[in-house]
């Protein structure tokens, strides 16, 4: 933020975050933004109400039915000026302030921040300190490609890559996985799908399969021998369940395809970077678009790998008996992707794995980082379970 500010407004800024009983003090000129880590959401004292109207989209409505009743009166108590700053788990100072500090409210990311302003429509994205520029940019140029094909992305209005930020345009909208209606999340994602096959078509590639696992498998052991906050456990369990799948592809009677439809696709295909507003819907958050199977889309969706605390069930549910995801139900066929079969399946999802693993060390390669990400510690916790379930002979067709 200081970055950003400091070149936005062309003098010095200071930012500091102030935990509660931090032994450095306020002073009387610095601009106070309290801070709720639960709503992830920055804001000031007197925001305006129509601020937070994306929090409220978000978080006012729990995923878990008996939380609903309370998390919606969370929300309001969080976003109301008389107990908010009761709510706050931090504080954020700002010196000189920032004008038209009312109207926004600054979202924290995973890589990136954003601040939306809600009377000029404006959110601008700012590419945290420490962090790569890789996914930023593969986020502006992909986003790019697919608003000249015709996708449903919202409009990036100016950028500077060199100093980390892109203005977009704001969208008041709902993510897909925030919505009552089943029926409607699954036309949404069904659209959604449709949409994105566009951008799949536009470049399709022919791999040959043992190059492309081997490029995989290779840059899995980089990540695991490299990658500090790896217990030794967890990096002999990678090791293990390479040469495992790796082998066992190898000398199965099971005949994988010579080669593998490859495309540049979403990366993070899931129903929370689905937005939907009417009849009018977003796909977000393109940083993790790359060359991967074209099958690799739809599957984040339909087996959940993103959000389930179960992926072992959910893969060995799709190599027995295909898409078992409501969302998905209505998805006949796909660009270069095979599915018909359950060793077709079993193919798939063994790339997917190797995918999977791929991503998420991507995503914890950051050196700032103290501790691994959720979701690679759940995924080589369960290492053994997903290769087992993949080897499982399957159930005649």
């Amino acid at each position: 933020m200081t970055r950003y500010w400091t070149a936005r407004y062309g003098t010095p800024h200071e930012v500091f975050w102030r935990e509660p009983g931090a032994s450095r003090a306020a002073l009387h000129s610095d601009q106070r933004w309290y801070c709720n880590r639960w709503l992830n959401i920055v804001f000031t004292p007197d925001a305006e109400p129509r601020a937070f109207a994306p929090v409220q989209r978000e978080y006012a409505r729990s995923l878990v039915r008996w939380r609903r009743p309370i998390q919606s009166a969370y929300v309001k108590l969080a976003t109301s000026p008389p107990t908010a700053r009761w709510l706050a788990h931090a504080t954020m100072h700002v010196s000189p302030p920032i004008a038209k500090h009312q109207r926004q409210v600054i979202v924290p990311g995973n890589n990136k921040i954003r601040i939306l302003d809600h009377v000029d429509w404006t959110a601008t994205s700012i590419l945290k300190d420490g962090f790569g520029r890789d996914g930023f940019e593969r986020e502006l140029r992909s986003r790019k490609i697919a608003r000249q094909l015709g996708l449903p992305v919202i409009e990036v209005l100016d950028e500077d890559t060199s100093g980390g930020w892109f203005r977009e345009r704001y969208v008041a909208a709902t993510p897909v996985n925030r919505l009552s209606n089943k029926n409607t999340m699954r036309d949404v994602v069904h659209n959604a799908c449709f949409a994105l096959r566009g951008y799949l078509e536009h470049s399709l590639k022919s791999n040959p399969m043992p190059h492309y696992i081997n490029e995989l498998e290779q840059r899995i052991r980089v990540y695991a021998s490299s990658q500090p906050l790896l217990a030794d456990a967890q990096r002999s369990a990678i090791d293990t369940a390479l040469d495992e799948l790796l082998n066992w592809a190898n000398q199965s009677s099971t005949k994988f395809p010579d080669h593998i439809t490859t495309s540049i696709g979403h990366g993070d295909f899931q129903a929370a970077n689905v937005l939907v507003d009417g009849q009018e819907f977003w796909l977000i958050d393109w940083e993790s678009s790359r060359r991967r199977q074209t099958g690799y889309d739809p599957l984040v969706m339909g087996l959940g790998s993103r959000t389930t605390r179960d992926l072992v069930r959910s893969m060995q549910a799709f190599i027995q008996r295909g898409w078992t995801s409501t969302l998905l139900s209505r998805l006949d066929d796909w660009p270069g992707f095979a599915w018909r079969s359950s060793a077709q399946r079993r193919c798939a999802t063994l790339v997917f794995l190797l995918e999977e693993l791929d991503y998420h060390f991507e995503e914890n390669s950051n050196r700032l980082f103290t501790r691994l990400g959720d979701g690679l510690t759940r995924l080589v916790a369960d290492l053994p379970k997903l290769v087992a379930g993949i080897r499982l002979e399957p159930r005649s067709q």
